[in-house]
């Protein structure tokens, strides 16, 4: 299907009228391929938003013989495409590290973070949810969104039957859906007691107020070889509701926002034991989480607000023309 429609947009490009300027995401990864042909016939500029890195994302979900073979077939192919736009957007510094290993000189990349989606306000517990959800506690975790195989759940899980916790002391709830929640759900009911780990699916937008409403904090997880090639949005979606961050991972950019903004706490994948403890600490720094929330509010507007984000890109498709002559 990604192929298909691939084509039939490569198709659409050469059959209008010829454009100025293409402006591509990555995602389906062969668009990008398309542009890139594109771009050949017109010898115009093109510029690629970097949301997830391809082929290296598709090649960490396949078999290792099947990813060997396409790795040497197409990756090749991605990173000429990449190098012959005239910008690329990265989310990151990590990414950008990874841009560059691809031969994408660093004065084409330019860092524009994803923004947090929808203008809404949380509506702090209790809320409606809050009974429906039997969210009772003194401290609740949020992850909402995709839990999937670039995502680490096993750190925070252990450290949540390791503290021994009783539910009414601290929940962990996942909005959520993606490959790996079921073997998240099975190791909730084995190990954990029961209502200590809450597991709904997917919401509505107009439902996300209430949801992030009920949480005191919000982890991001991200497994160490997925760092550069994957930048997590609800990490931007969570800064932008005030929401202090948990973070599991290595990223170094992620934890140096983290660590230099005073927005929550960082803890590297398989460290269940210190988790653990600060589990167990976090009902007595009410106000710390407090003041991390608005330090991750106050980040969020001054370095990656939606209008901060789209200036920066006003700013690029605004110098496209420069772009002929590079």
């Amino acid at each position: 299907n990604q192929i298909y429609f691939s084509i039939c947009c490569f198709v659409k490009i050469i059959l209008n009228k010829k454009p100025n300027l293409i402006i591509s995401l990555t995602n389906p990864p062969p668009i990008i391929i398309g542009v890139f042909l594109a771009k050949k016939i017109y010898k115009i500029p093109y510029i690629v938003i970097a949301m997830d890195l391809y082929p290296e994302v598709l090649l960490k979900n396949l078999s290792k013989s099947i990813s060997i073979l396409l790795n040497a077939l197409v990756t090749p192919i991605f990173n000429n495409a990449y190098r012959s736009a005239s910008r690329v957007v990265s989310l990151g510094e990590s990414m950008s590290k990874k841009l560059r290993s691809k031969g994408v000189s660093k004065n084409k990349i330019v860092i524009i973070r994803n923004w947090g989606l929808g203008d809404f306000k949380i509506i702090k517990a209790p809320n409606k949810l809050s009974k429906d959800w039997n969210i009772s506690s003194e401290v609740t975790l949020i992850y909402s969104g995709n839990l999937g195989v670039a995502h680490e759940w096993e750190t925070l899980l252990q450290a949540l039957k390791l503290s021994k916790l009783k539910p009414n002391k601290l929940k962990i709830l996942f909005v959520s859906s993606g490959t790996k929640i079921n073997k998240a759900k099975t190791f909730a009911e084995k190990f954990l007691p029961h209502d200590s780990v809450i597991f709904k699916p997917l919401v509505s937008t107009e439902s996300l107020p209430l949801t992030f409403g009920l949480a005191d904090m919000a982890v991001v997880s991200l497994r160490s070889t997925y760092d550069g090639l994957v930048s997590p949005s609800k990490f931007s979606g969570y800064l932008a509701r005030g929401l202090p961050i948990l973070f599991i991972g290595s990223d170094p950019e992620l934890k140096k926002i983290i660590e230099a903004n005073d927005a929550g706490e960082v803890f590297s994948p398989g460290d269940s034991e210190l988790l653990a403890k600060y589990l167990i600490n976090i009902q007595k720094n009410k106000l710390k989480l407090k003041r991390q929330g608005n330090n991750a509010l106050k980040y969020y507007e001054n370095n990656i607000s939606k209008e901060v984000g789209l200036q920066k890109y006003a700013q690029l498709i605004n110098n496209y023309k420069s772009y002929f002559s590079k």
